[in-house]
């Protein structure tokens, strides 16, 4: 019954969506990847959701360009879907929790404040939190002055 449900909301989505996309302009999306560089295309996620013999309900999220690339990984792994949709922040974070996450890009290794961050921005970062512990502990009186000599 729930399934009904969720088809019957994504058609009325679709319908939505057809309706906003003829009004709306084409739109050039480039953003920049972690190494600088600039990127073409955004990570895309795929929701797919099926009914599987026992008639639980099933869902995994794929990284994919379009829809029709997320229908056709379904096809291949002989998964019979009923709805193939955009998935939101939050099924990204239950699928990755669930291990039924299927990415192909790597993740950044190092971040700060959710964005990728280099080796050299990093060891930035740190000697800058080393100064400012240093400097704090200093003017508190608990490093001795010779220790950290500042010539200003």
């Amino acid at each position: 019954m729930a399934l009904l449900a969720l088809v019957a909301a994504e058609v009325e989505r679709i319908v939505d969506v057809q309706q906003t996309v003829v009004a709306a302009a084409p739109i050039d999306v480039r953003w920049v990847c972690a190494r600088g560089e600039l990127c073409e295309e955004l990570r895309m996620y795929w929701i797919i959701r099926w009914t599987n013999a026992g008639g639980e309900d099933q869902s995994i999220v794929v990284e994919a360009k379009n829809k029709v690339v997320a229908e056709t990984m379904a096809l291949k792994r002989d998964i019979p879907f009923v709805i193939i949709s955009e998935a939101t922040d939050d099924d990204v974070r239950a699928a990755r929790e669930a291990k039924r996450l299927w990415s192909y890009t790597k993740e950044p290794k190092r971040t700060c404040f959710g964005q990728p961050v280099g080796m050299s921005q990093l060891t930035c970062l740190m000697l800058c939190g080393v100064w400012t512990i240093s400097l704090l502990l200093r003017m508190q009186g608990l490093l001795p002055p010779d220790m950290l000599k500042l010539h200003l």
